[in-house]
């Protein structure tokens, strides 16, 4: 399998990102294991403050590109995720970390991904998407008779499991799921400050 490095991304001749993700996890577990060792030295709130300057870069830079995929490939990023969340608590399994996820409002990776990719789409509302990505979105045709949920975007599909996992194909389906059942098209919030806020709301309301 081919990899290229390009702005700082891993890319495979099969599109998977498992080269990227293999990287970037290498890095953070070094990481966590650095920090694990000055747990006892530091607050909890330094603590997450390394999260934040040591793990949270790694996973959040272009991670709608390869956030959004298999489950197995994201796994080994959440486990490692959880496991810092335990060492800032001091807690063990098998005691969830979903709280602690809660409490310190941190977002695991396939949500990171899915908030960038939602943050994208809303660009495209504003008029601020270059047109080669604008392109690759459309809106849904208005039904000719009242409905109680009216779609923004229309869903593209495709025969190939990798490319359902595309900005081209992953926004519209995650605008419609989520964006489109709570907000006339005319109702989204056009601050994307409170856009943002909201969207990290909607993804910590999820977690129990």
């Amino acid at each position: 399998m081919k990899t290229i490095k390009y702005l700082g991304v891993l890319i495979d001749s099969d599109m998977k990102f498992v080269s990227h993700i293999n990287c970037i996890t290498n890095i953070i577990s070094r990481n966590i294991g650095m920090m694990a060792r000055t747990r006892q030295c530091v607050t909890k709130v330094q603590l997450l403050q390394l999260y934040n300057s040591l793990i949270f870069p790694y996973i959040n830079y272009c991670c709608f590109i390869w956030g959004s995929n298999y489950g197995c490939q994201i796994q080994k990023l959440i486990i490692l995720q959880k496991r810092f969340m335990r060492i800032i608590e001091g807690i063990f399994l098998p005691q969830s970390s979903n709280p602690i996820f809660k409490k310190y409002n941190v977002l695991k990776v396939n949500e990171i991904a899915h908030m960038q990719i939602l943050l994208i789409m809303h660009r495209y509302l504003l008029n601020e998407l270059p047109a080669a990505i604008k392109n690759l979105i459309q809106p849904a045709p208005q039904p000719h008779h009242s409905t109680r949920q009216v779609n923004h975007f229309q869903t593209n599909f495709s025969t190939k499991n990798y490319r359902l996992f595309t900005f081209a194909c992953m926004g519209p389906k995650l605008w419609n799921n989520i964006i489109s059942r709570n907000f006339a098209e005319n109702d989204v919030p056009r601050s994307k400050l409170t856009f943002k806020k909201y969207v990290k709301g909607y993804f910590m309301d999820r977690i129990v």
